[in-house]
């Protein structure tokens, strides 16, 4: 399975954190990388975003269906989250959401599942792209790519 973890493009500060909205360049950063991105994903992709308005105006990008999701909020935690990812096996799927837990199930699939003290960063406006596949002996993981919006020219 291609599983996409894509952060949130940059957002003003405020509150109610789920309201945030994204900044001009987080909008530009999110643009950039969908267009990169929808050279690459598969047609059948499914896009799942938290319901943080930055998620959803990130994915909005794409010009694709998505669902948005409770159980990606920021607040959440990777643990729970993992077990939901990995039951959508049968197509790609490409997730918008937060720090820490996209950083957290990044190092948990490239680890094989050893838990560190410390999580993996995904900047702002960046994926990682991975290829996943269950065996017998556990997860196997595999990394497609890692992008942020930077290597496109977006500061």
């Amino acid at each position: 399975m291609d599983l996409i973890l894509w952060r949130h493009a940059e957002a003003r500060d405020g509150s109610p954190d789920l309201e945030r909205q994204l900044t001009r360049k987080g909008s530009q950063q999110a643009k950039e990388m969908a267009e990169f991105l929808n050279l690459h994903l598969a047609k059948n992709t499914l896009v799942w975003t938290s319901e943080a308005s930055r998620s959803i105006q990130t994915a909005a990008f794409l010009n694709r269906p998505s669902s948005v999701q409770a159980a990606l909020n920021p607040t959440c935690n990777s643990s729970d989250i993992l077990p939901l990812l990995l039951a959508q096996h049968k197509q790609p799927l490409l997730v918008v959401g937060h720090q820490p837990w996209l950083g957290e199930i990044w190092e948990h699939c490239m680890s094989g599942g050893v838990a560190h003290s410390d999580y993996w960063s995904i900047k702002k406006g960046a994926f990682v792209w991975l290829k996943l596949k269950m065996q017998a002996e556990g997860l196997d993981c595999k990394l497609v790519a890692a992008l942020a919006p930077a290597f496109l020219g977006v500061i």
